[in-house]
């Protein structure tokens, strides 16, 4: 499929004031994939916080290299990708309603139609993100063009996923044409906007240490309190900092997708 020959459901300004903008207009429809994705994120970081092994010494070694091949590591990452997959593609979905409906969400809005969206495309992403993975791998492997550089042209397949119900080998497509001429800016953007997400989701953390510190003489050191507050804070980091993504990629793909028409 033709990018330029699609409608444009996103606003046509990929600059930061943009990408400001429409994660705005598009929060209300995406406060509840962003909390799943959050609650998510938060438990699988814990879960892997308590059973990563202490490197006290070099004796510790062999037993680190067991758990980094071992699917105690890899199964609830691989989960977390999974889910991944379909939530930022709700995110995605409610952001093409919210730049349908102008501003705001209207009364009696509910954010579940943008679940069912992301779930329906689901499949398709999985085989999808598999394919990028795979062209990333094999360009390095053969040392034919470098993995960063293909995944650098593949940043924007999620997108004809949702938006244009394209197939894995469309999607690709789409996002290699719309990204070709622009492959430094369209990266610069999403590297931005991913450390914008890293030092909110500090300064979250880092003010919830504080707030710790604040209330540990009143909890007595309780390490349930502490840990609970802990898992609080980092899915507040993460719901407020995880629309940043999907937001980018669909600014871009609308500013990539006007200069094609």
């Amino acid at each position: 499929m033709n990018p330029a020959a699609s409608s444009i459901p996103f606003p046509a300004d990929a600059s930061l004031r943009g990408i400001w903008a429409l994660y705005r207009r598009s929060f209300a429809y995406l406060w509840l994939p962003s909390l799943l994705l959050a609650v998510a994120y938060a438990g699988v970081s814990r879960h892997l916080y308590a059973i990563t092994p202490d490197l006290d010494s070099l004796d510790d070694l062999p037993q680190l290299t067991q758990f980094l091949w071992s699917g105690a590591l890899w199964a609830p990452l691989l989960w977390l990708a999974l889910a991944s997959l379909w939530l930022y593609g709700a995110m995605l979905a409610g952001i093409v309603a919210a730049s349908a409906s102008g501003s705001g969400a209207p009364p009696g809005f509910t954010a579940s139609p943008a679940l069912l969206a992301g779930l329906r495309a689901w499949p398709v992403a999985c085989i999808t993100a598999a394919l990028a993975l795979a062209m990333m791998l094999l360009g390095t492997l053969l040392f034919v063009v470098p993995g960063v550089y293909i995944g650098g042209m593949l940043q924007l397949w999620l997108v004809p996923v949702i938006v244009q119900r394209a197939g894995p080998v469309a999607a690709l497509r789409t996002s290699w044409q719309l990204v070709a001429g622009s492959w430094w800016r369209v990266n610069t953007i999403v590297s931005v906007a991913l450390l914008v997400a890293l030092l909110a989701s500090a300064l979250l953390g880092a003010l919830g240490d504080l707030v710790l510190g604040l209330l540990a003489p009143l909890s007595g050191g309780a390490a349930g309190a502490s840990g609970a507050l802990r898992f609080a804070i980092a899915s507040l980091a993460s719901f407020l900092v995880a629309p940043l993504l999907p937001v980018t990629l669909a600014a871009l793909y609308g500013e990539l997708s006007a200069r094609r028409r």
